[in-house]
């Protein structure tokens, strides 16, 4: 349940808005314009963090391209809907699946890290270099076990760990490593994504009379938000 995390008043009130916001987002992805603008820009995302970073992108966008190209085959769908399903995931949705499973997820695991990358940032006798090296093995090793556990060879969660293998140790050493502009830049990102989800929880920035009026505000605040990042992260490359 996510009703603190994004200032509801209630359970209630979130589960009655949650319903809202999955009808919206299934009524918003009905466009393939929709569609290809939040699939790339999640890719230009990941691949300007990556480039922040110093480190090459092209695998990353190979496995991004695989991964999407897998899930827009309605035959995986029913596929996808099981191995979600296995994992608690109930509906499949752009909230449920993209903002929920992965990405406050992976906030809430980056605010409390594996031992074993702990004792890594702790360590006073490594250099940096040594370090970072060492974190992302920690990390690595982490979604290479969780992709050796995956119950359908070839499915969703094979595409998912396959990206998140190259973008998990670069992001969880961006927020959590000592380079501070890195990490200047990885919790402005954090800070818009959380910032656009309260935006389409909240009554008073979004429009729950339809969800057609609901979808074009999320719609609106997801380009928003998008913008902003972006234009954060180009400054960040002059």
């Amino acid at each position: 349940m996510r009703t603190v995390t994004l200032h509801c008043s209630s359970d209630l009130d979130f589960l009655a808005k949650l319903s809202c916001v999955r009808k919206a987002f299934n009524l918003m992805f009905e466009a393939d314009k929709t569609r290809q603008y939040v699939s790339q820009a999640g890719k230009r995302l990941v691949t300007c963090l990556l480039r922040a970073s110093d480190k090459t992108h092209t695998l990353f966008e190979e496995a991004y391209d695989r991964m999407i190209h897998w899930v827009s085959d309605q035959s995986n769908w029913k596929t996808l809907a099981g191995e979600l399903w296995d994992r608690r995931v109930e509906c499949v949705t752009f909230y449920d699946v993209v903002l929920d499973f992965v990405l406050l997820d992976a906030f809430t695991d980056a605010e409390n890290p594996p031992s074993a990358v702990v004792a890594v940032l702790n360590n006073r006798w490594l250099t940096q270099g040594f370090k970072e090296s060492a974190f992302g093995t920690a990390v690595w090793s982490v979604i290479k076990a969780k992709s050796k556990m995956v119950k359908v060879s070839g499915g969703f969660f094979t595409h998912f760990y396959g990206v998140m293998e190259h973008i998990s140790p670069v992001l969880a050493w961006g927020l959590l490593g000592p380079n501070e502009d890195l990490k200047t830049i990885m919790l402005f990102v954090k800070d818009e994504v959380m910032g656009f989800l309260y935006d389409v929880f909240s009554v008073d920035t979004s429009n729950y009379s339809s969800n057609s009026t609901l979808a074009e505000d999320i719609l609106k605040h997801l380009q928003i938000r998008t913008t902003s990042i972006f234009s954060r992260l180009d400054s960040a490359e002059e």
